[in-house]
């Protein structure tokens, strides 16, 4: 509805801003669900090595509990859980990663697909 009003008065800004805190919203939920789904043992989402149940609990409670920045959310949650995907989105809700840093991104991503679709073998 507020994206409604403000494209109706013709405020781009307002309205851009909005999208992005919508998406980063729901980045946010993703990583926490993503969180809770390797706590339950999904075998889907593994758990990086050094992680444990105690902080995945803790990082779980604290993502649902309030809206956390673009920082936070990729240097607390997104990249010690090797949500690579993850970090991809919020790079792109940020718009201003280098290029390069992005390729490194891409290459975890896909060198994580790779993995998971060998070990599945």
């Amino acid at each position: 509805m507020c994206n409604t009003q403000a494209s109706s008065s013709g405020e781009k800004a307002i309205v851009e801003q909005l999208r992005a805190s919508g998406d980063l919203m729901q980045l946010q939920l993703s990583i926490a669900n993503r969180i809770a789904a390797a706590g339950g043992g999904s075998s889907s989402t593994p758990v990086p090595d050094g992680i444990t149940l105690a902080r995945m609990t803790s990082d779980m409670r604290a993502l649902r509990s309030r809206c956390m920045d673009i920082d936070t959310l990729y240097n607390t949650y997104a990249q010690p859980y090797a949500q690579w995907d993850s970090c991809l989105r919020l790079c792109n809700v940020a718009n201003t990663v280098p290029g390069e840093y992005v390729r490194q991104l891409w290459d975890l991503l896909l060198k994580q697909a790779w993995e998971g679709a060998v070990g599945a073998d």
